[in-house]
């Protein structure tokens, strides 16, 4: 039997001639995502996003086509974010798989014949399998991307990305239908060439992440990669309403020139469909009352306020999706392998590189550029803020990463890890709750592949690490956006809520006896920040502290779930 309920365990559709010993019971959290096809070959349904052109109107009709030419190897033709269950009669097999890229989560668990799987692991929790997968843990306090099962619990399994599960009689194998280019195109293409192809792909992108909605919303910060995806919104002839915080008093994280200068370029241009909306920013601190606690993991993002107030506003507008520029930097962080990538392809070319470079920055600088790290095929783990005891076990880990062939290793790491995968479908546990879909065209497979095979060289340089998206933005963004050199941060918004408003409700959190996080994290880093919350700390101290924060109130939740 085949099994569609939502989260409530309401059935939405329901299968009782497949023949399988097993039976497949799927939980939804967003019912208006699925689509259902059936013929006398089998049974498709299909829960997401296919941002793609296809034939008819049904995604199902059109992923279930795909298998059928060429088995599961044919959702490698499928472009979203999407779960795919599969069943065909003659095989009596079921095929259950998640998108390529993972941002869409299968999880799933098993009690004799019945299978579980579920887009949130929350509607596979009870008081038998809440044991946490502390291998997890690790990754988690280290802030480092696990390469296994990202699920914090023990018992219930995360498909990684581009994995699919096949079930056939009792057996139950688990494989890869997508792997990841680890090759660049080192052939000579010029940067204004490959600028044009980027515009092309990410409105490409943009219209088919909105297809069916005219009417859509963008998270538009003050930064490049939310204004470019803003403009490129507009490129395809949407009605765009941009959402905005700003920080008048908070100096550090405001944005508002630059967000100023979007709605000067607007009204020069007479955009008629571009609509601005701005909020202060400052009342949304990092653990303000209600703080939502997530059952699905420890991860929580300390900002998470802010996007709640732009959900709602979208959702008071009528919209559906809201698009982000989140991502991007992952992408773009391939530049920092310029000079290697040099050395590599253009020797002549890096000589002249390094010896400009030391002129302008020193030797020490220079050799940075060329560090031994940069060469090796994996990226070494270290987290000095971790306990002894979890160091010790990290590097036991460390010595268990897979090799990386793709010559830009922490790019490929941070793109097609599990984490960054997590982040982007935890975004819709709080978005569907306003009946908003969160979509970030950074994670499209499409412009993940292109900009993954462009040279470091390409992508940027010390002086200017975002050569190629400043490239493709001129005459799309006001000049000061692409010129702009501050950074701004939300630090101290997280400062002001974690350390100061919301204090006591830190220490009374955890100072209590019950607390774990001491086996993690070094407890004399905490009980500092603590004491002394006026000081200055690293900001991966100030991460730290907030993993720590998020674990205790996760572990809090599961506890009341154990007591019930």
């Amino acid at each position: 039997m085949l099994k569609i309920q939502d989260n409530n365990h309401k059935p939405i559709r329901q299968w009782e001639n497949i023949t399988s010993q097993k039976t497949v019971v799927f939980t939804v959290h967003n019912a208006s995502l699925v689509d259902c096809f059936e013929d006398e070959r089998g049974v498709t349904v299909f829960y997401g996003f296919l941002d793609q052109e296809h034939t008819g109107n049904s995604t199902a009709k059109f992923v279930a086509k795909q298998i059928e030419q060429t088995g599961v190897a044919g959702l490698n033709q499928c472009y979203g974010s999407f779960i795919v269950v599969h069943y065909e009669h003659s095989q009596q097999k079921f095929t259950l798989a998640n998108d390529a890229l993972g941002d869409f989560a299968l999880h799933y668990t098993t009690n004799g014949n019945v299978i579980s799987i579920s887009d949130f692991p929350k509607a596979l929790l009870n008081k038998n399998n809440l044991a946490i997968n502390n291998d997890r843990l690790l990754y988690y306090f280290a802030l480092t991307q696990p390469s296994q099962n990202g699920c914090f619990f023990q018992q219930i399994q995360q498909l990684n990305a581009g994995q699919c599960l096949t079930i056939r009689g009792q057996d139950m194998v688990v494989a890869n239908y997508y792997r990841p280019p680890d090759t660049v195109n080192y052939k000579t293409r010029s940067i204004k060439d490959l600028s044009q192809q980027f515009i092309s792909l990410m409105q490409t992108v943009v219209k088919y992440q909105t297809q069916g909605q005219q009417r859509v919303g963008v998270m538009m910060s003050g930064g490049m990669d939310s204004t470019f995806v803003t403009v490129n919104c507009l490129q395809t002839q949407k009605q765009v309403s941009a959402f905005s915080y700003v920080f008048p008093n908070i100096p550090q994280a405001n944005e508002s020139v630059w967000i100023d200068a979007m709605r000067k370029q607007n009204l020069k241009q007479g955009f008629q469909s571009l609509d601005m909306h701005t909020f202060s920013g400052e009342a949304y601190w990092s653990l303000k009352s209600p703080w939502h606690i997530s059952l699905n993991t420890p991860v929580s993002n300390p900002y998470r306020l802010l996007k709640s107030v732009i959900y709602q506003n979208a959702h008071n507008r009528g919209l559906k999706i809201l698009l982000s520029g989140v991502f991007a930097d992952h992408l773009y962080t391939g530049y920092i392998y310029w000079l290697v990538d040099q050395i590599k392809r253009k020797p002549i070319t890096a000589i002249k590189s390094l010896y400009s470079l030391s002129k302008q920055h020193g030797i020490k600088m220079s050799l940075k550029q060329i560090a031994p790290a940069k060469w090796k095929s994996r990226a070494k783990l270290s987290a000095p803020w971790l306990s002894k005891q979890a160091q010790q076990l990290l590097g036991e880990k460390d010595k268990q990463q897979q090799v990386i062939k793709h010559p830009h290793p922490q790019q490929y790491t941070l793109t097609y890890g599990i984490a960054t995968a997590q982040a982007a479908w935890l975004d819709n546990e709080y978005s569907f709750k306003h009946n908003i879909v969160v979509r970030h065209p950074f994670r499209d497979r499409r412009i993940v592949e292109f900009l993954m095979s462009i040279p470091a060289w390409v992508l940027g340089d010390i002086n200017n690490p975002k050569r190629f998206v400043k490239t493709a933005s001129a005459g799309l963004l006001p000049d000061s956006i692409i010129r702009r050199t501050k950074i701004t941060t939300l630090k101290p918004l997280f400062i002001k809520g974690v350390l100061d408003k919301e204090l006591h409700k830190v220490r009374d959190l955890l100072a209590d006896t019950s607390c774990n996080w001491q086996q993690y994290i070094n407890k004399k880093l905490i009980t500092t920040m603590l004491a002394n919350p006026q000081a200055h700390y690293q900001d991966s101290e100030y991460l730290a502290l907030w993993q720590v924060i998020g674990f205790e109130l996760w572990q809090r939740r599961l506890d009341s779930l154990r007591k019930r």
